[in-house]
């Protein structure tokens, strides 16, 4: 066995997921439950404050992006903001 490479051996016992809710803003003050189910092996940020507090960023960012779009704010030819760097 290599010393340089972490092995990795899980036995399920019943599913091979599990399923989280997180409480995130709705934008208006208003809370709303985010129910999603994670697969073993895929990220998950570990600390679930810190997650709920991205999310509640991210939705925001995108509520932003879409009230600039509804609204025909954006007439330039410029590219608007992207959120394909995250």
């Amino acid at each position: 066995m290599r010393d340089d490479v972490a092995m990795f051996r899980a036995q399920v016992c019943g599913t091979d997921f599990i399923d989280e809710v997180l409480t995130l803003e709705d934008g208006g003050g208003a809370k709303e439950d985010l129910r999603y189910r994670q697969a073993v092996g895929s990220f998950s940020n570990p600390n679930g404050h810190v997650n709920v507090h991205s999310l509640n960023w991210l939705r925001s960012c995108c509520a932003e992006l879409g009230a600039s779009k509804a609204t025909g704010a954006d007439d330039s030819s410029e590219p608007g903001p992207s959120l394909l760097e995250l």
